[in-house]
């Protein structure tokens, strides 16, 4: 393979794009557990230098805002800025960038329901 098949095959894999896991984010976030935070850390910190392209869709952000909070019991401004802060990292890709800054809003929303007793 010549020179310009090398570079051919490596802007192709510069084009690919993972799609990210709830687990993967929740481990970054929280470092818990210590082994595979680590192992998900480098992979999130790989997005944010811009080496690789992670996808997280509409409907993560959204689970992963309802754990922070309602699961963990972080603060809802906690919560609201770890999403905020790293929603915008270089080789994250949201399907609607918007949604990051208004899912802790939109959570917020929900009336929790009682249950009967």
């Amino acid at each position: 393979m010549g020179l310009g098949g090398y570079y051919n095959r490596y802007r192709r894999l510069q084009q690919l794009m993972l799609f990210l896991h709830t687990s993967v984010v929740l481990r970054y976030l929280t470092g818990e557990p210590a082994e595979t935070a680590a192992r998900d850390g480098d992979v999130m910190s790989a997005a944010a230098a811009g080496r690789l392209r992670l996808f997280l869709p509409d409907v993560l952000l959204v689970e992963i805002d309802y754990v922070l909070h309602r699961v963990l019991r972080l603060d809802r401004k906690e919560t609201a800025g770890l999403l905020r802060s790293r929603a915008y990292m270089p080789g994250l890709v949201l399907e609607r960038r918007g949604v990051a800054d208004h899912t802790s809003h939109t959570c917020a929303l929900r009336v929790p329901v009682d249950e009967p007793g």
